[in-house]
């Protein structure tokens, strides 16, 4: 879901499919819809809320570091032909690993600095509020 809801806190909706966290909005946009003029305000809205999970961009950047040493290797064999053979042939599991991690720190400072962190996230544990 795309939203304003900011960090890991609540969100609100009416149809448990649009959040908000902003519950007077919300409420205020219900009866706005749903409540003639001149009729009293309903004492109960059908509100639904949920815990906020957000996500930083590295979480979709799953196998980065393999792909980025298949991508070297390729663009080194298309440079400098047979010499290139066995570079980075040799690359232990946990190089890789280690190479993973600094990539996705690379990228979420990358997305942070540049505003390109997901807005969208996740509601889990949606409950009748």
């Amino acid at each position: 879901m795309e939203g304003n809801a900011d960090g890991a806190g609540l969100a609100y909706s009416i149809d448990g499919e649009q959040f908000t966290d902003d519950l007077e909005e919300l409420l205020t946009d219900y009866i706005a819809e749903f409540v003639e003029p001149g009729e009293p305000r309903p004492q109960k809205v059908p509100v639904k809320m949920g815990q906020v999970r957000r996500f930083k961009a590295s979480e979709f950047a799953g196998g980065c570091a393999e792909r980025l040493l298949d991508e070297l290797r390729d663009n080194a064999g298309d440079n400098a032909g047979e010499f290139a053979e066995s570079w980075l042939e040799e690359v232990a599991p946990e190089q890789e690993r280690d190479l993973e991690e600094r990539l996705k720190q690379a990228l979420d400072e990358w997305a942070e600095a540049q505003g390109h962190q997901p807005r969208f996230y996740l509601v889990e544990k949606v409950k009748d509020a």
